[in-house]
């Protein structure tokens, strides 16, 4: 009730016409994106992370036109710091000035996508098989993040998430994958130009610079040139994940060995080991059951979606 006064008195102070809806789950929110955005100036999420990317994925999927904003009242808001709306009162500012601008996402597909408007690095369109999964407009990832996120929600379950301080659970979730054995695990990772196999505890693709709330995860990554950021983190050490996570509130980890920063438009990814992948703070689940794979493609799709920012 605190947020929603002081977000009230801050649209009231702008001048911002709106009317506030309240979802009950994912597929009302979905339904009230698809059935208003016809007659609405914009679309605007109030949470975090996982909140804008369903609403940029129904928008994007649906083909709507309508600008989305962000309010980043969530546990985590890594998008919202990425796009310089961390604070709720530029969040709202730029909402006001209602200037939408095209931004990119990723997008995650069993295949390799359909559309005309995807481009590897050569300038080629790319044309075959297509079942998408979601877009997204944050990061999506395998391995450590997979396992912490999982970690998190069971110590989580029934408690409020923001009574936690998250680095600590951060850092004991990461010593339960190693203990459980969970990572390292082998993948194959293509794209236009490279192609690397091994052991690797984190597989990151992204369209931001922020991960794990705040940390400067992926400092070269840009929302509108096309690409998507790969931070790949091969088989290391537990007290060496543990000081990589440490130099990543910088972004100084991405020059350590072992860790390789790559851009490119697409990237595929195998294993022989069934592998889950966490988008924006949750795994991505079918029926309420956690996807497993075995191959996935990592895509940019440019000019995805008009944001507010």
């Amino acid at each position: 009730m605190e947020n929603r006064a002081r977000l009230e008195g801050l649209l009231s102070k702008h001048d911002v016409d709106y009317e506030l809806v309240i979802t009950k789950s994912e597929a009302h929110m979905r339904e009230l994106i698809l059935s208003r955005s016809p007659n609405a100036k914009s679309i605007i999420g109030t949470g975090g992370d996982s909140t804008m990317t369903i609403i940029a994925d129904e928008i994007i999927q649906k083909k709507l036109r309508t600008p989305m904003g962000i309010l980043p009242l969530g546990s985590s808001d890594d998008i919202a710091l990425h796009h310089n709306l961390f604070k709720l009162d530029d969040a709202v500012r730029a909402i006001a000035r209602h200037e939408p601008r095209l931004v990119d996402a990723g997008c995650i597909s069993i295949n390799r996508v359909i559309d005309n408007n995807i481009k590897n690095n050569n300038g080629n369109n790319i044309n075959s098989g297509k079942t998408i999964l979601t877009y997204y407009l944050g990061q999506a990832n395998l391995g450590i993040g997979v396992a912490v996120n999982r970690y998190v929600a069971a110590q989580s379950s029934g408690r409020n998430i923001r009574t936690f301080n998250q680095t600590l659970m951060g850092l004991k979730g990461i010593s339960n994958a190693y203990a459980k054995k969970l990572v390292p695990q082998k993948f194959r990772i293509q794209h236009h130009e490279e192609d690397w196999e091994g052991e690797f505890v984190s597989l990151l693709f992204s369209k931001i610079k922020y991960w794990a709330t705040g940390k400067l995860y992926i400092p070269r990554a840009i929302e509108d040139d096309g690409n998507l950021h790969a931070i790949l983190m091969a088989k290391c050490s537990r007290s060496r994940l543990l000081y990589y996570t440490l130099l990543s509130g910088s972004g100084s980890h991405i020059e350590k060995k072992g860790i390789k920063s790559v851009s490119a438009a697409e990237f595929k990814v195998q294993s022989n080991r069934p592998f889950q992948i966490q988008v924006d703070g949750d795994i991505l689940m079918k029926n309420g059951v956690e996807m497993n794979f075995n191959e996935v493609w990592f895509t940019a799709k440019p000019s995805a979606i008009h944001l507010l920012v």
